[in-house]
């Protein structure tokens, strides 16, 4: 809740600095750097987010996705799966 209320504080006090420097145009600056802060944020978080993804499929935590695969390699999984069924009979 602190945060919510410093972060307050210190958009209305940046809100006042651009309207003192910049004028009727000051709110308008203020709006541009704060979307261009945003949009810088968010592609950092996307390429963090990247980049623990592959981390965590390179450790095998995460499996490859089993959702896509063709017939053919459906088929062959299943004949690997009857054949080490049959093994251990």
């Amino acid at each position: 809740m602190r945060y919510i209320t410093l972060s307050i504080i210190f958009t209305i006090t940046l809100l006042v600095a651009f309207a003192f420097f910049f004028g009727p145009f000051g709110s308008f600056v203020l709006l541009v750097v704060a979307a261009g802060v945003i949009g810088h944020l968010f592609s950092l978080t996307k390429k963090l987010d990247s980049r623990i993804y592959e981390l965590e499929k390179l450790q095998g935590i995460i499996k490859d996705d089993d959702y896509n695969l063709s017939n053919e390699e459906i088929e062959k999984e299943l004949e690997q799966y009857i054949d080490e069924q049959n093994e251990n009979k």
